[in-house]
Formats: C-alpha cells, structure tokens, sequence
C-alpha cells in the first residue's frame, strides 16, 4: 500500500464551485498531477505493525477453594507464563500473587480473590500477556504473530501469498499459505528460511511439488 500523497508535491488550485447548498459554496482542491515528478521515495510502502498483546489462554475452571484459578494455555508452554509478571485480563492488568504448573497448566492467584465465589467471576475469562514481555527462544513465535505475515520464495522473493492459519502436528506445526492457490508449509528449516517481524515476511524454500 502506498503512502499519502503530500499536496505540496503538485500544483495546487482553490476553485470555488458554485454549488448553492443552504447559503453555502461548497470548494474542491483540484490537484494537477504529473506522475513524472513523483520521486520514488514518495511511495512508501505500509509497515506491519507488531502486536503488543498476545491472547495466550483462558480461565477454564477455579482449583481449590482458596481462589486459586487454572488457566489453559494456548499456543505456548505454561513455563512461559510462569514467569510472566503482569496478565491482561478484560483490559485490566493484573499482578498474579503466585503462580505454579500443574498438569500442563497453569494455576495462579490474583490479589483479592482469596476463595472460591470470587474465583468464579474469572472463569471462561481469556488471558492476554504483553509481547514485550516474554522472551521466546530464537526462532519461536506466538501463532498470533505468523498470521498475516507475506510469504516469499527465498531464491527470487517473488510473493507467493499470505500466511492463513498454522496447524499443530506431534512433530512441527505447518503453516497454511493463501496465495493464487492455497499451500501448505512444513515448519522445519528445510523449508522456513528467514522470518523478519519488522517487514512482516517469511521466505520459505520451493520444493518442487510444494505448490
């Protein structure tokens, strides 16, 4: 997507157009343009914007009846929420008091919700954490991330399409590509080549019979 258009890169007129519309005179700008003066650095392309929340879970159910909440991680290890110091809730930041995993879950405590009636008022809640807040090991993303992203082919960076979906195997995720066609991705280096957040692309390398 291009950027905006200065006015003060063309030849600007004011022309009043006599346009009666209850006792006003409606005016028009009326741009001259010549597209043989635009430079190529007034053509900016739109950069992605990286997302600052991160949906990472939801409250399924209470645990105990001392106001002990679990959460059922999506998309990431419970370690990783582990450590995670603030949680985003309804909008709300939230400290959690303590923290610990259990049975690939995670089990924590707010300040306040010391029993099982103010639990509750929690549950089906979803769970959201800052991306700054978390680091991944190299290589790693949240799903919410790939989404999006503009797939390359790594050899001659022609655009084959978009990332749509990524599905969860035993063995690696696959990423789903929606291009002319749509196309399916193993996540393993030998297809994945460079990710790069900031321009929000992934080459990947194009076997034959890939797409």
């Amino acid at each position: 997507m291009f950027g905006l258009i200065r006015p003060n890169d063309f030849p600007l007129s004011l022309q009043p157009l006599p346009i009666l519309k209850r006792d006003e005179f409606r005016y028009s700008l009326t741009f001259s343009l010549r597209w043989d003066t635009i430079k190529p650095n007034d053509l900016e392309e739109e950069t992605p914007m990286k997302l600052e929340f991160i949906e990472v879970g939801q409250i399924v159910n209470t645990h105990g009846v001392r106001g002990e909440l679990k959460l059922n991680p999506w998309d990431v290890e419970p370690e990783v929420l582990r450590r995670c110091k603030t949680f985003y809730i309804d909008g709300q930041a939230l400290r959690p008091a303590s923290a610990r995993i259990h049975k690939n879950c995670l089990l924590f405590t707010l300040p306040g919700v010391g029993d099982l009636d103010s639990a509750l008022a929690y549950k089906g809640k979803v769970v959201s954490i800052r991306r700054s807040d978390v680091r991944l090991p190299d290589g790693e993303y949240f799903t919410a991330e790939l989404l999006g992203l503009t797939v390359l082919d790594a050899e001659t960076k022609e655009e084959l399409g978009k990332i749509s979906d990524v599905i969860p195997y035993p063995g690696h995720d696959v990423y789903v590509v929606q291009g002319e066609k749509e196309f399916m991705v193993p996540a393993v280096p030998a297809f994945i080549g460079e990710i790069d957040m900031d321009r929000g692309t992934m080459e990947i390398h194009v076997w034959e019979g890939l797409i």
